[in-house]
């Protein structure tokens, strides 16, 4: 059975974020084009510019960095970070094997850990993850009939 957890999508953070970032450069280039030469300084609006610029580059690129999707298929699991998705990147590809070792443990908030013959393949943080998508990673890992430990009682975790 295949599974795509988690594939890249807008989110209100980042959106919120970027509207944020348009209105302040509709803003300083509406104070720049009020300006006559020479009288105000300028040159704190090129600077206000620079450092939306700046922002937005680090927020957003932050979040495409840090926001993960999963794929379970064929005896293998994927691993790539959204930035890799949208570069067109393959991502981590982790064979699933009898040394394979899948946790979602409380360490970090709540964290996703692979370890193939005790060596860490992959872990990411699911602190970040709508509670949605968690119960859809823990449905397709019981779909798939991967064996994972857990940390709480019940079907999903708290707060999911």
């Amino acid at each position: 059975m295949h599974a795509r957890v988690n594939p890249p999508h807008l989110q209100i953070g980042p959106v919120a974020f970027a509207l944020i970032c348009v209105f302040g450069v509709v803003l300083a280039v509406r104070k720049f084009t009020e300006f006559r030469m020479g009288t105000d300084p300028w040159w704190a609006v090129v600077l206000a510019l620079i450092l939306i610029a700046l922002g937005f580059a680090f927020i957003v690129g932050g979040w495409l960095w840090i926001q993960r999707e999963v794929a379970i298929a064929g005896g293998t699991i994927v691993v790539r970070r959204w930035i890799e998705f949208l570069r067109g990147r393959p991502g981590r590809v982790i064979p699933i094997g009898p040394g394979t070792r899948i946790s979602v443990t409380s360490e970090n908030v709540r964290t996703l850990l692979i370890e193939s013959n005790g060596a860490t393949e992959a872990r990411l943080t699911l602190g970040y993850w709508e509670p949605r998508t968690t119960r859809q990673l823990i449905d397709a890992l019981r779909a798939n009939h991967l064996e994972f430990a857990q940390y709480w009682q019940g079907d999903y975790p708290p707060g999911v």
